[in-house]
This record gives C-alpha cells, structure tokens and sequence, in this order.
C-alpha cells in the first residue's frame, strides 16, 4: 500500500508536535518535512527527546 506524504508546518508548537508524533507511528503515513522558524537547523528530537528513534527529522524554516 502506498504511503501519503505529508509535512508539518509549525512542528514544535504544541498541535504540530503531537501531530508530528502521531503521524510518525500511523503505518500509512511518512512525514517528509518538519518545519519551525525558532528551532531551524535543529533536529525535531533534540527539542522533544520523547520523539527519539521515532522522529529524528531536521526541522526546516
């Protein structure tokens, strides 16, 4: 089955982290962009070390 691709605009901001969380472990969905203006250049798991080995994605700005 094909995977939808999806990005998160906003990812450090409380809704973007949980959806970011969320759609990391759905079987369907492959997160292909994580975006924040504060945390640019930064891995999405050293801002939320809960996202660990699930979501290790650099963050865009």
């Amino acid at each position: 089955m094909k995977k939808i691709k999806v990005g998160i605009i906003g990812a450090t901001g409380y809704a973007g982290v949980e959806l970011v969380r969320l759609l990391a472990l759905h079987p369907q969905a492959e997160i292909t962009a994580v975006s924040s203006v504060s945390y640019e250049g930064k891995k999405i798991s050293d801002v939320y070390p809960n996202l660990k080995n699930i979501c290790d994605d650099t963050l865009s700005g």
